[in-house]
């Protein structure tokens, strides 16, 4: 699944895009807000964290619900650090 990261709330400006295989856990750059998958609903759920390695502050969804977060600091309380797709 493709997940782009944008470091602006809402989603503007700079971004990196990187490719998350299902059930591994990935850094990501302090991102505030993301879109999976070219902000199309999917299957399964995504897990972010405001800590490396998945651990910190966590907010966990489905990704029927959830594809396109704009805000990631009300999402998980902070800036998001990694992340996990549960497929």
């Amino acid at each position: 699944m493709e997940c782009e990261q944008v470091q602006l709330v809402p989603p503007q400006g700079t971004h990196s895009t990187m490719t998350l295989k299902p059930n591994q856990c990935y850094e990501v750059p302090g991102s505030l807000s993301a879109k999976f998958n070219g902000g199309v609903p999917g299957k399964g759920y995504m897990m972010l964290c405001t800590d490396m390695l998945c651990r910190g502050l966590c907010a966990l969804r489905t990704r029927a619900d959830w594809y396109y977060p704009n805000n990631l600091i009300y999402d998980a309380g902070a800036p998001v650090y990694s992340a996990k797709w549960f497929a």
